[in-house]
């Protein structure tokens, strides 16, 4: 803490009723200068406290003199030159006062000189101040005549931005509004040229400008010029200078300028404003005329505004023949003009329309008097005021005759599936009973003349009942592949959870000879067929024990995943013998196997069986292996079924 403010903390604990005192006693010595100020009760103690203390509080903050940042409350709307005496008094006798004091707080010389020498600085950086605040306010003292002098007031509550500059620059006088404007104090602008406020991107032309007012070159001719805020902030000004001279001899010009930065701004915005609704207009324009759809607007009389030349392609009328005439003319046909009279009145007295904002299926006519389906949208809008409906239309005649043939070929694909899955199962059927008879034969001729029969012909006859058993196991399976039905009555909630656990009950003998574990995240419920989805867990879980690794126990893992919400996931991931991804595609085929080991029995069915179970649930099957370390099944199910 600097000598000066302990002295001050010091004089305002201590000592502020001696120092008021002594101000007051010295302002009441003959002597002191008489102005306006004298009668306005400065004398008062409480007056001269709060004098005391502001000044106090502006020393603890370290107030910067050198500016106007403090004045003395007393000069506030008093800057006249009859004032100026006084106010230098008040201040004098406020420092005497102050440093009647400085005895008390020190008996150091070195000390006593500091706190003198600070105070000196200050007092005359106040006093300059205020002479600074009286040429401000009176600035060209004698040079102003009279009419600048009775206008002064107006001056300094105009709304325009005035200043008088000397010829060579240097700023004599600034309005309120040109302060306020630019921001800057009036310190800043004490002896400064008129140009330092100019924007650097308009001196010169404002030098110019100005040089030539003065050679009397050009008279009251406005010029846009940019000066520059205390902030660093460029605004743009307009106005005029004009000079005063006297016998001849230029004294001052005047400018008078208004800040359009603002207006500048809003030029601009309006001019980007104009710019992006002229290319909005313009995208519209390209959108209504290169638009897939009719667009057609017309008024609540029903008279067409608007036609696109989509619209001239559909309905065969040239926009400049639809144009003025009534949609009852050109494009409803007679049996819906009625209803569409119907909907306008009520609209028009209710002001409810059935059909705005929805998309319908309604037949419509072309010029040559064909009628033809459309799809058809339309909203409300306003122009001009007035209520207008805007069509979107849509040519859906060949949409409709495409829809019609792939519901007739689907009926023809479900009846030949149809077809297929009885020849499929009849033919099956038909072959049980010889295979029965082959195989029963062949049995009775190997117990009944077991001991006439050659070895050789043993060994057939064993070959004819192996050959005939799995004969019968493919006849089986196509049985079941061709069981697979997408008949809808068979769909329902299944939850997976007990649907794994009749398959685990099923394999379980075949599970405890494997060794096997089988491992399982809780299953949800879903919409499926409960017995087919049986036979997919079944006959994968089964794959996984039949084609098991003798280099280690095996291990079946069951993870379920929600996917988009939708759906699920199931991984079925085994540690097995796996196989090359190269067969990926043939792994679900009918009839493939991968493994040729003759020692593992199968039918080459099973896999293709759970993709076309997969497939009857609208899902996704696939498959990851690699030889010697396991494979994984990704199935996805649909939680819900969204059939038609």
């Amino acid at each position: 803490m600097t000598e000066l403010k302990k002295f001050t903390r010091f004089a305002r604990e201590t000592r502020a009723a001696e120092v008021i005192g002594k101000q007051q006693e010295l302002l009441h010595q003959p002597g002191t200068p008489v102005s306006s100020l004298n009668k306005q009760n400065l004398y008062h103690p409480d007056y001269l406290s709060q004098e005391l203390f502001r000044f106090f509080t502006a020393i603890e903050k370290d107030v910067d003199f050198t500016r106007t940042s403090y004045d003395p409350l007393f000069l506030t709307g008093n800057s006249s030159k009859e004032s100026l005496p006084f106010s230098i008094h008040f201040l004098r006798t406020q420092k005497q006062a102050l440093l009647a004091t400085l005895a008390s707080y020190t008996k150091e010389v070195t000390t006593a000189i500091k706190i003198v020498t600070e105070l000196d600085k200050i007092y005359f950086e106040l006093e300059k101040g205020i002479h600074y605040q009286q040429q401000i306010a009176q600035p060209l003292g004698e040079q102003l005549d009279e009419s600048e002098e009775h206008y002064k007031d107006l001056f300094d509550h105009a709304h325009d931005l005035i200043h008088i500059v000397k010829p060579g620059g240097i700023i004599l006088y600034v309005n309120n509004a040109w302060i306020k404007c630019l921001g800057y104090e009036l310190e800043q602008i004490r002896g400064k040229s008129i140009y330092d406020f100019v924007h650097e991107d308009g001196r010169e032309q404002f030098v110019q400008y100005r040089n030539a007012v003065l050679r009397k070159e050009i008279a009251d001719k406005e010029i846009t010029i940019a000066f520059q805020t205390r902030k660093g902030e460029k605004i743009i000004l307009e106005g005029f200078i004009s000079p005063k001279f006297q016998s001849d001899e230029a004294v001052y010009t005047r400018g008078i300028f208004r800040d359009i930065t603002a207006k500048i701004k809003n030029e601009e915005d309006l001019r980007f404003y104009a710019a992006q609704l002229a290319e909005r207009e313009e995208n519209l324009k390209l959108l209504v005329t290169q638009a897939p759809d009719a667009i057609i607007v017309a008024d609540v009389t029903g008279k067409i505004i608007l036609w696109n030349p989509k619209a001239e392609a559909i309905f065969g009328w040239p926009s400049d023949e639809a144009l003025g005439k009534t949609l009852q003319e050109t494009i409803i046909p007679e049996a819906y003009r009625q209803a569409h009279r119907a909907g306008m009145q009520r609209y028009l007295s209710t002001g409810v329309a059935h059909i705005l904002n929805q998309t319908i299926e309604i037949t419509a006519l072309k010029k040559n008097g064909n009628e033809f389906l459309i799809s058809l949208a339309i909203s409300r809008s306003q122009q001009a005021g007035e209520t207008i409906f805007i069509s979107f239309i849509r040519d859906i005649s060949q949409q409709k005759m495409n829809e019609n043939e792939l519901v007739r070929k689907r009926k023809e694909l479900e009846n030949s599936n149809r077809e297929l899955e009885q020849y499929a199962w009849l033919t099956s059927h038909d072959l049980k009973e010889p295979l029965r008879k082959i195989s029963t034969f062949s049995d009775l001729i190997l117990t009944r003349h077991k001991d006439n029969i050659p070895e050789e012909a043993a060994v057939f006859l064993q070959k004819i009942q192996e050959a005939g058993k799995r004969m019968g196991n493919l006849i089986g399976a196509i049985l079941l592949y061709s069981s697979i039905t997408e008949d809808q009555t068979l769909f329902e909630a299944t939850d997976l959870e007990v649907v794994l656990h009749e398959v685990l009950a099923d394999l379980e003998v075949a599970i405890k000879e494997a060794d096997a574990e089988v491992k399982a995240d809780v299953l949800p419920v879903i919409e499926g067929v409960p017995f087919q989805l049986k036979q997919l867990l079944q006959n994968i879980i089964g794959n996984a024990i039949k084609y098991r690794s003798g280099e280690r126990r095996l291990v079946v893992t069951i993870s379920v995943e929600t996917k988009n919400v939708a759906s699920i996931e199931l991984r079925i991931q085994d540690n097995g013998a796996g196989f090359s991804m190269q067969n990926e595609k043939k792994i679900f085929g009918l009839f493939q196997r991968l493994n040729t080991d003759k020692s593992i029995k199968g039918t080459g069915v099973g896999l293709a069986l759970c993709k076309k179970i997969v497939l009857n649930h609208e899902g996704e099957i696939s498959v990851e292996s690699e030889p010697g370390k396991g494979t994984t099944f990704l199935i996805m199910l649909p939680i819900k079924q969204n059939r038609f």
